[in-house]
């Protein structure tokens, strides 16, 4: 993973936005500074926006365990949530959150509550939304809920693959290759075929960032099963991105000379070119 970005972290506008190609973490630095143009109604940069939007503030957790210590000077809402299954941290109630005392969702579970939670409950709007979504998603251990997770927003990732960041992309290529281990190869298949146009699309900005075997060979075999399910933008894939890549790198890996041959192939209709697999061809 890149190294934070320096603006971010210290709470600040960073000049490059989405396309930073340092990490934005959205439980930290600008990302928890409310926004005080949305405040004041008028925040020009809207969804794009680097700093926080809402028009509540955040749920007290130790409140509502009758701990809070801070009293009116609290900086977290006191008030009970109308819903209070919506702000429960789905992470908690499998015994997995790694955030602790600092998790801005509740660590309590009712009594009539199931102890875990097979459906991930979120909704994007905007790729600041994913890029969050993304993110807590990122963090579970469990293989089979981050392809359940991500299947169920297939849509709205869809939308806005485009507009995430070189550290988003990374999180999302990770977890699909993390997917692709999970034994249910039919919702795997279905959550690729979903994202297979924009993933191919998005892939050159976050091939360039690549600083490591392990994301250059999960990168590659997620983009040969999109172009294996997506022959029409089959022949977009960015195969000498890849190549001159490994080469920089100083990749020599079997696997991945095996899925860069794949991935020629289907770029190629089937077909495994004469020339060069390393040869730079137009569109390539």
């Amino acid at each position: 993973m890149p190294p934070p970005c320096r603006y971010h972290e210290a709470g600040e506008r960073c000049p490059h936005g989405l396309h930073c190609k340092y990490y934005h973490n959205p439980r930290r630095g600008a990302a928890l500074v409310r926004c005080q143009f949305y405040d004041h109604g008028h925040c020009r940069f809207g969804y794009a926006c680097q700093f926080l939007h809402s028009d509540k503030k955040p749920v007290c957790h130790f409140f509502a365990r009758g701990q809070c210590r801070n009293g009116a000077a609290c900086l977290f809402s006191h008030d009970c949530p109308s819903n209070a299954e919506e702000s429960v941290c789905h992470f908690f109630l499998k015994g997995e959150c790694k955030n602790g005392e600092t998790c801005r969702f509740l660590h309590q579970q009712s009594d009539d509550q199931q102890p875990a939670r097979s459906r991930y409950e979120e909704t994007i709007v905007s790729p600041k939304r994913a890029a969050v979504f993304l993110e807590r998603v990122s963090r579970h251990k469990g293989d089979k809920f981050c392809l359940d997770a991500l299947l169920e927003q297939k849509g709205p990732l869809r939308n806005f693959i485009r507009d995430l960041g070189v550290c988003e992309l990374a999180n999302l290529f990770a977890l699909l290759g993390r997917c692709g281990e999970v034994e249910e190869k039919q919702k795997y298949e279905e959550l690729i075929g979903a994202l297979s146009t924009s993933l191919i699309i998005g892939a050159p900005r976050y091939i360039e960032s690549i600083s490591g075997e392990a994301q250059l060979l999960a990168c590659t075999k997620v983009l040969v099963d999109a172009a294996r399910l997506n022959r029409i933008f089959a022949r977009q894939v960015p195969v000498i991105r890849l190549v001159k890549k490994s080469r920089d790198l100083e990749v020599k890996n079997e696997t991945l000379e095996g899925l860069l041959m794949r991935l020629k192939v289907h770029k190629n209709n089937g077909r495994l070119s004469g020339r060069s697999l390393g040869t730079p061809q137009k569109g390539g």
